[in-house]
């Protein structure tokens, strides 16, 4: 098992002062014993409009000789909005950051299936304002299919990470996947080996498990477990579960998740 330092830690949105910059947070990440490092696939550090190839090589191989290697990019995307411009915009988004993750030689890009976002003040950053708008988003759209939109995303999306010799990782995490369980059918309905699985153990546990090993077995997936920030831990690859989920209870999941987004994790 490998600890890695993920690049929120020193976005400057958590706390107040400025983020560190890429240079910065290798040379941290090898002060404090890190093994690798996660790169935030937003501003101000791997957002894929602000990295040209070359500096994407640049660091690929700053990060590589320090010896923390970049072993992950996030992606912050939604595929839930039921505004179809919303979506392709998020498509679009993704579709460089399969390109940025393939040229920083790192192996995993990690995904939601759906995200409201964080807004930025003063004080940092905060999650209100972003979940009221996703929740009406969802509610006045009348709309229940918010699972079947992100499957579809998600599938766009393990053509491209296949072509470009990656995995997307998908995170448990809500809204709209509300469990492990609802993580491992939304891998086995979108079938493709380039997606698979991103266990973050701590949200696991306010989801309500409380058998992590258990869980992390119940299905034959890539499991790459999240510990409590600031590391990250990585374990290893084994095909990915394959299976069916009706449309009925993913809705009936989905609309439960809607109602209530209370607990989300960060």
């Amino acid at each position: 098992m490998k600890i890695g330092v993920y690049s929120i830690t020193f976005l400057g949105v958590w706390y107040r002062g400025p983020a560190l910059t890429l240079e910065d947070l290798i040379a941290r990440a090898r002060e404090y014993g890190y093994e690798g490092i996660e790169i935030d696939g937003k501003r101000p550090h791997g957002n894929p409009t602000d990295l040209s190839r070359e500096r994407r090589h640049e660091l690929r191989h700053r990060a590589a000789d320090a010896g923390v290697p970049i072993y992950a990019v996030a992606a912050n995307n939604d595929f839930s909005s039921p505004i179809p411009e919303h979506r392709e915009s998020q498509l679009a988004y993704v579709r460089e950051l399969v390109r940025t993750t393939a040229d920083l030689g790192a192996p995993v890009l990690r995904m939601f299936a759906a995200w409201p976002g964080v807004t930025l003040g003063p004080n940092g950053g905060r999650y209100d304002t972003a979940r009221r708008v996703w929740r009406i988003a969802q509610h006045e759209g009348g709309d229940d299919r918010a699972w079947d939109r992100c499957r579809a995303g998600l599938v766009e999306c393990a053509t491209w990470a296949a072509d470009a010799g990656i995995t997307l990782a998908l995170q448990n995490h809500p809204p709209v996947i509300a469990s492990h369980d609802d993580m491992l059918r939304m891998i086995a309905e979108v079938d493709s080996p380039a997606l698979k699985a991103c266990f973050d153990a701590p949200l696991a546990h306010r989801q309500g498990v409380t058998a992590m090993r258990d869980a992390a077995r119940c299905r034959s997936v890539r499991r790459s477990v999240r510990g409590s920030r600031p590391a990250t831990q990585r374990t290893s690859v084994t095909p990915a579960h394959r299976g069916r989920r009706s449309s009925g209870r993913a809705r009936a999941r989905t609309r439960a998740a809607i109602r209530d987004a209370r607990g989300w994790g960060c």
